[in-house]
């Protein structure tokens, strides 16, 4: 509220007011609008929704951006995601066993194995698990994060062990909904050939948060019109 009230005094809505006034003539002319009310009510959204944007621009053009994300640590060696260097776009979660003595796998058949977390001499006595190939695990990061309204996590694989380990996302990527107030898992794929240790504390996966504004849906009475050169559906501009 504060942001869009400063928005307002920034910039004065009348100079939205043509944008605002395009995108309503075009949701009357798509028919997504028909009644006054709803005239009255999309106008206001897009006059939200213009200001939002208007933030979010001259926040960008000034280098002020800053999502502050409040987060829990469930275990005492559970650690602050980090970004890796000042130009990252994404933050680092790590593995963190504290409190587990097994970690839920699921083996190429969909069977659950309850695998012990064990001291490694191979990892310098580090505590891991064994993901044999092709087997997902649960693994856990400790970590509870208290995500903004209107955002949400996404959670990608790493580069650097999904090109040299094969060890990816089973998901490729997890989206944590802004409601979700329980630890955050990593669901990580060996998709080698070979068994992988993932010891305490490694990197696996990296995190984003990004903007998840709410929709609604309408129901059309017939396919869209082209929009542009495209024509035909799935794999249509091929790949030469």
């Amino acid at each position: 509220m504060e942001q869009k009230t400063k928005a307002r005094k920034a910039t004065d809505v009348k100079e939205l007011q043509p944008i605002v006034d395009l995108k309503l003539k075009a949701a009357i002319d798509a028919e997504f609008v028909s009644e006054p009310t709803d005239v009255h009510f999309t106008a206001h959204n897009l006059i939200d929704t213009a200001i939002t944007e208007e933030v979010e621009r001259l926040q960008c053009s000034t280098g002020t951006s800053k999502l502050e994300v409040g987060i829990y640590a469930v275990s005492n060696t559970a650690q602050v995601p980090e970004f890796a260097t000042e130009g990252s776009a994404c933050f680092d979660l790590r593995a963190d066993y504290t409190n587990y003595e097994v970690i839920k796998v699921f083996n190429n058949f969909n069977e659950v194995i309850m695998r012990s977390v064990v001291n490694n001499p191979e990892l310098s006595g580090k505590q891991s698990i064994k993901l044999n190939p092709k087997e997902r695990a649960l693994i856990p990061t400790n970590l509870i994060f208290d995500i903004p309204s209107g955002y949400s996590l996404k959670i990608y694989p790493r580069s650097g062990i999904s090109l040299k380990e094969g060890l990816n996302l089973v998901n490729c990527v997890g989206v944590v909904d802004h409601d979700y107030i329980e630890p955050v898992f990593i669901t990580l794929f060996n998709n080698s050939d070979v068994p992988a240790f993932i010891g305490d504390q490694d990197r696996l996966c990296q995190g984003e948060f990004t903007r998840s504004p709410q929709n609604s849906f309408v129901v059309l009475t017939q396919k869209p019109d082209q929009k542009t050169n495209r024509i035909g559906g799935f794999g249509s501009t091929n790949k030469n």
